[in-house]
């Protein structure tokens, strides 16, 4: 895979500003080579911005996180879910304790739940079709990764701010948040007041912007 060592290196910068504990042997790209299989022959997917790159820097961010638990925000049909997910029955590391996608279309949810079931994580996985906002508020377990990609047709992604603070409490300590799309111009305002709500927050080790692909993705860190 061509672009294997440009995704280690975004990936080095990550855990050099957050303090991330890279594995000694590596990204597990053959457990990622793997994985594209299953996506690739089984998976359902509409039109998708989720770049190659992007696909790869999920599956290599996804390693480093702890493995409390996986929310997604936003999760469409499954597909950039699946690259934090990854297979269950994968040797290479250790699996989520559980594991919740949300969207507010049903459709989505529907085709999320046949796509992601491929990754056997069976009652672990919970697709739920809900605002997300009102979700993260009622939510009660620990969060150790957190990946939001709304697209509201009027706010567009202005509610990731507030996404972020809904969620916060149940972020544990070295948790990450991931924000889809920060390099896309129409979405500059919106990240801006992602960042001024993290960098605000006492609980935040800080905020970092990768623009490797058109979409771009926004990094937080909990201490």
């Amino acid at each position: 895979m061509f672009f294997e060592d440009a995704v280690d290196r975004f990936l080095l910068i990550a855990a050099r500003e957050f303090g991330l504990s890279l594995p000694v042997a590596g990204t597990s790209w053959s457990a990622f080579d793997r994985l594209s299989t299953i996506i690739s022959e089984k998976f359902r997917t509409e039109t998708t911005s989720i770049s190659p790159e992007m696909s790869a820097f999920l599956f290599a961010i996804s390693q480093v996180s702890k493995r409390d638990g996986l929310v997604g925000v936003g999760t469409f049909q499954g597909y950039a879910f699946s690259w934090l997910l990854q297979d269950f029955f994968e040797s290479d590391f250790t699996k989520w304790n559980y594991a919740s996608a949300i969207d507010t279309s049903i459709d989505c949810c529907i085709l999320a739940q046949k796509n992601l079931n491929y990754l056997n994580y069976g009652a672990r996985l919970s697709i739920i079709n809900a605002d997300g906002l009102e979700t993260l508020r009622q939510h009660q377990f620990p969060i150790s990764l957190l990946y939001l990609d709304i697209d509201d047709p009027v706010s567009r992604k202005s509610g990731y701010a507030d996404l972020f603070s809904s969620a916060l409490p149940n972020i544990v300590s070295g948790g990450l948040v991931l924000a889809h799309d920060c390099a896309v111009d129409k979405f500059s305002e919106d990240f801006a007041k992602l960042k001024d709500r993290v960098v605000s927050s006492k609980l935040a080790k800080g905020y970092l912007e990768l623009k490797f692909d058109d979409c771009g993705i926004a990094i937080a860190a909990i201490k």
